[in-house]
C-alpha cells in the first residue's frame, strides 16, 4: 500500500465512524458542572466557574479513536450532543421526552441519562 492509499483508507474509516454513529446526548459535562457548582455555592460566581472548568478538565472522559492524527473532542461520543448545564439545560428539559423521536435532528438519550437529568441536573 502506498502512502496515498493509507491516507485515503484512514479518512474513509474516520468518516464511516462519524456517519454511522447515532447522534446521542452526552450529559457528562453537565453532571460534572452540577457537582462542582453544588460544592462551591459560597464562592463568587467567577471562582465557581473557574473551579467548574478545572473539574471538567480533570474528570472528563478523554476518548481517542483509532486512526486519529489530531485527537480531542467536546464529548465522549462520536456524534454526541454535549449538554452545557450552566447555559442550555432548559432546551433539553423542554424536549427530554421527544428529542429521540423529533423529525428534525433527533438525538438518542438513554432512560438512565433522562433520570440523571431529572434528578441531578434540573433541580439544581
Amino acid at each position: 500500500m502506498n502512502s496515498h492509499t493509507n491516507y485515503m483508507e484512514r479518512i474513509r474509516k474516520l468518516r464511516n465512524r462519524v456517519v454511522n454513529a447515532t447522534p446521542t446526548m452526552d450529559i457528562e459535562n453537565a453532571l460534572i458542572l452540577t457537582a462542582s457548582f453544588r460544592q462551591t455555592e459560597a464562592l463568587p460566581r467567577e471562582m465557581r466557574k473557574a473551579i467548574a472548568f478545572k473539574d471538567v478538565c480533570a474528570q472528563k472522559t478523554i476518548t481517542i479513536w483509532d486512526h486519529e492524527l489530531i485527537v480531542g473532542c467536546s464529548g465522549k461520543i462520536a456524534r454526541g450532543g454535549v449538554l452545557c448545564a450552566d447555559v442550555c439545560w432548559s432546551v433539553l428539559d423542554k424536549e427530554l421526552d421527544t428529542i429521540s423521536t423529533r423529525p428534525y435532528d433527533p438525538f438518542y438519550i438513554s432512560e438512565a441519562d433522562k433520570n440523571r437529568f431529572r434528578q441531578v441536573i434540573k433541580p439544581y
